[in-house]
Formats: C-alpha cells, structure tokens, sequence
C-alpha cells in the first residue's frame, strides 16, 4: 500500500482534477486518489476542526455517497464533514472530486494486550506477533462497496549489533514499518526483547491519547556470531635486528611466517549452546573441536581455512570463515659481520621464514667451538668467553626444518670484521 502524505499545517489547498479545494484541520491526505472508487482518504486529528471548502468561482454541490445534496452555491462554501462519511464535489453539473472522511482519534490503535509467541514454523527467522480487537478499518467508495484500510505501524524491538570498534555485540532498536493486522509475522531477535507498535498515523497527527503496544518479552531462539582472531606476536629480542621477515607483529596478522599462534572467538549472541568448529588444510580436514573460541598454532606452510557455525539445538548461524597462509620456509646465511657496536650488522644472524627447528654451530679456525644456538632469533655477537673474538673467518654448520618439512643443511665462511 502506497505510503501516507502528512499535510504539517492546519490549513492546506491542493490541485485535485484541475479542482482548488481546501482543507482545514490537522490531516492527513491519504493515498492521493489512488483507492479503488475513491480519489482521497482524509484522516483528521478531530472531526470537530474540520472543514472541507470549495474555491472555486463556479456552480457548485457537495453531495454524500448516497447522492443526496448537502450544500451548493457558488464561490467558497465550507463542508462540515462527519467520521466515516463519503462526499462528493460537482461543479457545473460534473463531479470533480470524491473524499472518505475518517475522525482517526476514534479509529487508532487502542491499548489492547499485544502478545509475541514464537513461531514454529520459521523459529529461526521470525516471531509471532497477535493483537486481538483490532479495530477495523474502512471506507466506502461511492458505489458504497465496502473497502479495508489497513492500519500503518512502527514496529521496534531490542537487538544485538555487532561493533568492530568496541569488538562486542551492542545494544540497538531495530525499526520496521509494518502492516497491522490480527496476526503479524516480524523478524526475530538476538536478545530477549517485547515488541512494539506506535500508530504512525496517530503519532503524525499528535493524538495524545495514542500510546505504543508493547508485548510481553520473548526469549530469543535466533543465534549469531561474530568470528574474530588475535595472532600472537612474537617477540624480538631486538626488534631493530628482526631477521625473519614475516614474524607475526601485529594481532590481526593471518599471513605471515610460521609457526603462527592465533586465538579465534566466536563471539556468540545470547541464545547460543553449541559450538563447531573446523581447520582445513586444502580440502582435509585436520582438526575440530566444539568449544566457544580455540587457540591453535599452525605449525606447517600452507594455506588453512578456519570454519565456525554456532547453534542452540533450533537454529544454527551460517558457517563464518577466516584463510590462514603461513609462508614456505627460507633460510639466508650472511658471510659476514662488523662487530663494532654501531648497531649495524653487529651480530651474525641467520635469516629466516617459517623455521620450526634450528640448530647453529660456529668454529674458529682450530675447529674449536666459539658458539651454538637453537634460537634463529638470536645470533653471535662476535664474542668468546665474554671477550671481543679475533677478526678473520669462522666456520658455521646450520641444521634446520622448515614448516613445509624442508631440511636444511648448510656450511661455510663468516667472515668477522671489527
């Protein structure tokens, strides 16, 4: 049904046929001549201000749908109109225009118990709403067949949105224009809410007697969810001599070198029970588990896709989804460093992406071990015993794994320079 035009001042004129007519009294003009045998509907805060008047200068009659005379004459002339009475407007013998008068303070919707049921069979979608004693609507068209209006409502109701500044679900007022009937189906909620009707028409028209029908609260059936991740960073022991490109430095990080550690939450709404969650690698599956969030650490190069669907037993979200990448594993071997302390290649490090396993040895040139690490982030600091080594070259041996299962096995020259 089309929507209403409000008229805001108490005294309007508007063409209707090439016809002036005006209208005085808070209103509402209806439908602009668009029902079926009618050409406006006027809604009025109260019958008792108003008045329909003529402006033309010709011949005129107002009749009712019986078609009986009520008024004529020429010039203005003012029509008293009466709740839910039709008029007709003729002027020089040819009807110029049809209204159905409606006093809406007697019509709007009364404070009658407003009941929410849950609706069996959409549970997941929607809610049943039923107002009993609604008060019927209607008009006639001027062959006095009988027509329904159906009421306009705004419907509001408590639900859940999510916030990605807060990273929470918030409170909100959900709105909805709606068509009031007996029985209404709405959208379902996330939250426990009541559900509201304010008559629009009333609220338009300032009848302070028109107050909202709320319903009793319903729980909710309906689930949602909201996946989020936080990466782990890990560490430096010195950010400013980082030599593994890739290392996860930021929490929303999901490509990166591994091993990568992310925590992934559902973020459940209210009504939820069960949780399902999946990691892929490619198409197979590698691991599953059933809680409300899950920390796991991805450990070999690949590409992952991390599933989650939420559930109360009834309704189920759709499945949410996040793609972890971890990189293939590199090793690079510099073949030497300055340890001069002018924070510029100082220590001797190896570079590296996604490296699960290490092992380094350093030999002088009498094959006497000077250092050993299984720590990739950490390196040589070109020091013996706590005592500044010699320049000249040293031997290194480096055994590793790589994510992907590489095995690394590398020798050769470092040279150190002061």
């Amino acid at each position: 049904m089309p929507k209403p035009v409000l008229i805001l001042s108490m005294l309007t004129t508007f063409a209707l046929n090439a016809l002036a007519i005006s209208i005085n009294g808070k209103h509402i003009v209806y439908n602009g001549g668009k029902f079926q045998g009618v050409d406006s509907i006027l809604l009025f805060s109260s019958i008792n201000q108003a008045e329909l008047t003529y402006t033309g200068d010709s011949a005129f009659v107002w009749r009712d749908f019986n078609g009986n005379d009520l008024q004529s004459g020429t010039g203005a002339e003012t029509l008293l109109p009466e709740d839910r009475q039709g008029y007709t407007l003729w002027e020089n013998g040819k009807k110029k225009g049809s209204y159905w008068v409606i006093d809406y303070s007697k019509h709007f919707l009364k404070n009658v118990a407003l009941r929410a049921e849950q609706d069996n069979a959409l549970p997941c979608e929607q809610v049943h709403l039923i107002l009993p004693q609604l008060d019927e609507l209607t008009y006639l068209d001027t062959l006095l067949v009988e027509h329904s209006i159906t009421h306009k409502a705004k419907l509001s109701f408590h639900d859940l949105t999510w916030s990605e500044e807060e990273k929470t679900w918030t409170d909100s007022i959900a709105e909805r224009t709606i068509d009031v009937r007996e029985s209404m189906y709405v959208d379902a909620s996330t939250d426990s809410t009541s559900y509201c009707l304010t008559d629009i028409w009333a609220e338009q028209l300032g009848i302070s007697e028109s107050q909202p029908l709320c319903s009793n609260t319903i729980d909710p059936v309906k689930v949602a969810q909201h996946l989020t991740h936080i990466t782990t960073i890990r560490e430096s022991d010195n950010p400013n001599k980082l030599n593994e490109p890739g290392r996860p430095q930021e929490e929303d990080q999901i490509t990166g070198s591994a091993p990568m550690e992310i925590l992934f939450k559902s973020n459940p709404t209210p009504a939820v029970r069960f949780f399902d969650w999946k990691i892929y690698k490619g198409t197979q599956l590698i691991v599953e588990r059933h809680d409300e969030e899950i920390r796991y650490t991805f450990r070999e190069t690949g590409q992952f896709r991390v599933t989650s669907v939420v559930s109360n037993g009834t309704c189920k979200s759709d499945s949410t989804e996040v793609t972890i990448s971890t990189n293939v594993s590199k090793l690079l071997v510099p073949n030497v460093f300055t340890p001069n302390g002018d924070g510029v290649n100082d220590e001797f490090r190896v570079g590296y992406i996604s490296i699960v396993e290490f092992h380094i040895w350093v030999y002088n040139r009498w094959g006497h071990e000077v250092y050993h690490s299984t720590d990739p982030a950490k390196g040589w600091d070109g020091r013996i015993g706590g005592k500044p080594a010699a320049e000249g070259a040293y031997f290194y041996v480096v055994r590793a794994r790589g994510a992907d299962d590489q095995k690394f096995h590398l020798k050769g020259d470092i040279n150190l320079i002061r």
